[in-house]
């Protein structure tokens, strides 16, 4: 079966990863991700 490649994904991570977190998404962005999706349910607009 011939598939069509992947368009772009982006990355979702949670705002309580710390740095390990912040490492990943930083590899994922140098790598091309075009979006990152940060979950943050415990901080007001504010606080981002």
């Amino acid at each position: 079966m011939n598939r069509p490649p992947l368009g772009p994904l982006h990355v979702l991570t949670d705002a309580g990863g710390g740095p390990q977190a912040l490492a990943a998404v930083a590899a994922a962005v140098a790598a091309g991700a075009p979006v990152v999706q940060v979950r943050a349910k415990d901080c007001t607009d504010r606080v981002l």
